[in-house]
């Protein structure tokens, strides 16, 4: 990626390794994901049509049909390129031909070779939104806008399947969006915190960035949206089956509070600790001998805290659960650092 950088293009379609086995071909198309052309309208009765390359489908009004208009100007031509790699290194081609899908050379000869897309030209896309449910405790979905690359694609999925989250599979949206955009992505759920506010569409093969999506404790279907500024572009409902798991379901809080153990009787302070003991007394979770026992025989902090988290995490996920909703309220900086909501897990 950086060496494409530096000769101002970005891939415009995967790179494909191809092998002739016998024989000579004269032409190849090679496959893009870049939007080089309108939908129109024409009327077929009235044989008003004009620049027609390809045939989509027919509209549900009679005598009319929408059509995929190419722009095969030479200002097009000029933004494509194919990569050709070798044992000499890289080589940067012109096409002769650019479809809506694809770009035609002539007479190839084969080496690994991809569409490039110049810098900084103004074009739109077909994308994919990638959804991964991580393994915290409440519900935090990482979702990715790409460009529909299948290199870039797997990237992402080998990172997130190491992490041990769970792919959501969704439909991609379904018209092409503007590279360099930005998009803001909303749910439709009270609760619901989605962090960065926006996104860009770029191209990154590195390290893609995503949105997060956080909400505590859904107990139904919501749905996702991603806007621009003319409006929604892609809305997918999320169902409970979607994101609910029944065997980490059951025991994730008090798994949770195991794992921050160490990391929370460190940095806990003794008045979250006094705050922690009134709210679960209050709500039933401790009885005033074990508030009292928790407050009165241990002698320091660190022990005062200890004893607070594995007294709750025996009483098992719902105990655990008001725990951890408590913390997050009187201490949202513990709880990030701890990696209850949205931090890196200690």
């Amino acid at each position: 990626m950086g060496r494409l950088e530096t000769m101002k293009y970005i891939p415009g379609g995967p790179l494909l390794d191809i092998t002739v086995i016998s024989g000579k071909l004269d032409e190849v198309y090679l496959p893009h994901w870049i939007c080089t052309g309108k939908q129109i309208s024409y009327d077929i009765q009235k044989k008003k049509k004009k620049n027609v390359t390809t045939l989509l489908m027919f509209d549900s009004m009679p005598m009319k049909a929408l059509v995929l208009c190419a722009d095969d100007s030479p200002t097009i031509l000029d933004k494509f390129a194919v990569l050709h790699m070798d044992d000499c290194g890289d080589v940067v081609e012109k096409p002769s031909e650019v479809t809506p899908t694809h770009v035609k050379i002539l007479q190839p000869v084969f080496s690994p070779r991809g569409v490039l897309m110049r810098v900084g030209f103004p074009v739109k896309i077909n994308c994919k939104v990638l959804i991964y449910k991580t393994n915290k405790a409440f519900l935090t979905l990482h979702v990715y806008l790409i460009p529909r690359d299948p290199a870039l694609q797997q990237t992402i999925k080998n990172r997130a399947l190491s992490s041990g989250y769970k792919s959501i599979p969704k439909p991609y949206p379904e018209k092409s969006l503007k590279m360099h955009d930005r998009f803001i992505l909303t749910a439709d759920v009270d609760s619901a915190e989605v962090y960065p506010e926006k996104l860009k569409l770029i191209y990154d093969s590195r390290d893609p960035n995503f949105y997060e999506v956080f909400v505590e404790n859904p107990d139904s279907n919501f749905k996702l949206t991603l806007k621009n500024e003319s409006g929604p572009v892609w809305t997918r409902a999320i169902r409970r089956d979607d994101y609910l798991n029944t065997d980490v379901s059951k025991v994730a809080y008090d798994t949770e509070l195991s794992r921050v153990r160490f990391g929370f009787a460190q940095r806990v302070s003794r008045e979250v600790i006094n705050q922690l003991l009134d709210d679960l007394s209050e709500d039933g979770v401790l009885n005033d001998e074990e508030r009292e026992s928790i407050a009165q025989r241990n002698n320091t902090r660190a022990d005062r805290a200890r004893c607070l988290i594995e007294t709750v995490r025996r009483k098992g996920c719902e105990a655990s659960r008001k725990m951890i909703s408590h913390l997050q309220s009187r201490d949202q900086t513990l709880s990030t650092e701890l990696g209850l909501l949205s931090g890196r897990p200690v």
